[in-house]
C-alpha cells in the first residue's frame, strides 16, 4: 500500500520521514538526474526540480523542508509548490522509489 502525500494531514507532513528507497542508483547530467531502479531495471529522468527534490531525500527528511527548500531555489508560490510536490511524492511512492517513516 502506497500513502499518498496529497491525503495527509499536516501534523503527519510534519512527522513522516521521506527517504530515497535503497537498490536506487543516481546520477546528475546537466542539472537534471536520471535515476536506476536496479530491482526492476527501469530508468526515471528528474527535470531540474524533480532533481532538486531527489537529492533533498538521500539522507531521509520530512515534507515541510523540502518544500521550503524548492521555495528558496526556484520561483515558484508556496501553493503551486506544495500542490507539485505532493503530486510527486505520490508518483515516487507509487513506482516504490520512496521509503517513508513516522517518527
Amino acid at each position: 500500500m502506497h500513502l499518498k502525500f496529497c491525503d495527509m494531514s499536516q501534523e503527519l507532513l510534519r512527522t513522516c520521514i521521506i527517504k530515497q528507497a535503497d537498490g536506487k542508483l543516481s546520477t546528475e547530467i546537466d542539472g537534471e538526474t536520471v535515476m536506476m531502479d536496479l530491482n526492476l531495471g527501469v530508468y526515471s529522468s528528474f527535470n531540474s526540480v524533480a532533481s532538486h527534490i531527489w537529492k533533498e531525500l538521500e539522507e531521509g527528511t520530512a515534507f515541510f523542508p523540502v518544500l521550503e527548500s524548492i521555495l528558496e531555489n526556484f520561483n515558484v508560490d508556496r501553493e503551486t509548490a506544495h500542490k507539485e510536490l505532493t503530486a510527486f511524492l505520490d508518483e515516487l511512492s507509487e513506482k516504490d522509489l520512496i521509503q517513508m517513516q513516522t517518527e
